[in-house]
């Protein structure tokens, strides 16, 4: 009886004690696809993940694998294929002279040794309620400059919020620049008035003098201002499927699981003003949708431009767009075109070795991998990287699924607490037997 107390107690320890494996392996994956391309050894290469691997995985790509031939799991990181933002960047001239004259201000400037060639001046100026014509003028020497730009500054603040203070100019690298500011329609003494037109609206000061007109640095800007661009994958259904609700409004249904930043309407109606709702589930069931995004779309009778593109920007998910009829007819839509953001992944190959992606895993959590502090997200550097390809997902004919990590550890309590109690009830019947056992006395 003893023996087997002491085999119940460890066998609950060892149902609460076994470690899990260090990591997923290839047999974990219920898909497998052979990347193919020639590469640098040693070097990052990139792979842009397909559709279908992007339909398979999770939204965080955490069950992702990229093993070698000999089983060994390779790091990787996936980035976005999207050039960043570009800002332009300032720098501060060298005044080389100021001269006053009765009417104008003439200020001579140096280029600093090293700045980039610059589009754009700005003078920022100490001072309101003014209005300046502004000349530039460019060249390799002081005395060698020529005309390159004209505008007015001014500013109405004593009235309302309207300032402007930059100049753009044709992209230039000249060493010097010379700066004449004169003043525009002087008010008469008496009544200290400006005038201004400004895109067909008209503002004035009246009663109110010009404050100080002071010019405490002059700022160069090179390069130009752009916003952040995405490289897109795309798929268009062609007469999609669709569906009335009992509210009458329209359900398109999209096939397969699929990852979206945007969604383009090819309409048959002459004219439409639409709100179009996206809905998105985890699986495709119909109680399962919910709504997670709207927009509209339009196109105005007798007028050629239209709006029929609307963004979203989710993971990848299960796809459907109802369009909100209210009591028109419905839209007679030939197709939808859906894009989302390009997904590459990027590892370093070895020499001589092959590899295959892995996904589709209920075990696999996110790595954690080193490669996204050596490979940063710089577009410009990325672009240059050998790329490969990956050939069609197939099943994995080694699949062998195992418990999720939390049906295992419900299963181990499930264990643990069955054990327990036949350990107090074996517990129960031993000291049964043993007071049993005991010699009874004879009653005095």
């Amino acid at each position: 009886m003893r023996c087997l107390c002491r085999g119940m107690v460890a066998a609950c320890l060892l149902s609460t004690t076994t470690p899990a494996t260090a990591g997923p392996s290839p047999s974990d994956f219920r898909f497998t696809a052979a990347i193919q391309g020639d590469y640098p050894p040693n070097a990052p290469v990139s792979v842009p993940l397909s559709r279908e691997i992007m339909a398979e995985a999770k939204s965080d790509f955490a069950d992702v694998r990229v093993f070698d031939d000999m089983g060994q799991e390779t790091p990787y990181v996936i980035y976005k294929q999207t050039e960043a933002r570009k800002t332009p960047k300032p720098f501060v001239f060298e005044i080389v002279s100021y001269e006053d004259a009765e009417d104008s201000d003439e200020i001579t400037l140096k280029r600093p040794d090293g700045a980039p060639a610059f589009r754009e001046i700005e003078l920022m100026i100490a001072g309101r309620d003014f209005k300046k014509h502004i000349q530039v003028e460019a060249g390799a020497a002081p005395d060698a400059v020529q005309k390159i730009a004209t505008d007015t500054i001014f500013d109405f603040s004593s009235r309302l919020d309207l300032r402007k203070t930059a100049v753009a100019i044709p992209e230039t690298d000249a060493a010097f620049l010379r700066i004449g500011l004169s003043d525009e329609a002087q008010p008469p003494p008496d009544s200290p008035e400006m005038r201004l037109r400004y895109e067909g609206l008209e503002f004035w000061t009246e009663g109110t003098r010009a404050g100080p007109f002071r010019v405490d640095r002059i700022l160069g800007w090179s390069g130009a201002r752009k916003a952040a661009e995405h490289y897109f994958d795309h798929i268009t259904i062609e007469g999609p499927t669709v569906t009335a609700d009992n509210d009458g409004n329209s359900v398109i249904h999209l096939p397969g699981k699929l990852p979206v930043a945007h969604v383009t309407f090819d309409v048959e109606n002459s004219y439409y003003c639409r709100r179009i709702q996206l809905l998105t589930a985890a699986e495709d069931v119909d109680e399962a949708y919910r709504v997670t995004a709207g927009g509209v779309i339009y196109k105005i009778p007798g007028v050629a431009e239209s709006e029929n593109t609307i963004t979203f920007d989710q993971p990848s998910r299960y796809l459907r767009l109802k369009v909100l009829n209210d009591d028109n007819p419905p839209l007679r839509v030939r197709s939808v075109t859906v894009a989302w953001v390009r997904r590459n992944l990027y590892f370093v190959p070895e020499p001589g070795r092959t590899y295959t992606l892995h996904v589709g895993s209920d075990v696999a959590a996110s790595p954690r991998y080193e490669l996204n502090q050596l490979i940063p997200s710089d577009f410009a550097k990325l672009r240059h990287y050998a790329s490969m390809s990956v050939l069609g997902l197939r099943p994995n004919a080694s699949y062998d699924p195992r418990l999720k990590p939390t049906t295992r550890e419900a299963v181990e309590e499930v264990i643990f607490v069955g054990l327990v109690v036949i350990l107090v009830c074996l517990l129960a019947l031993w000291a049964f037997r043993l007071l049993k056992k005991m010699p009874t006395q004879a009653n005095e």
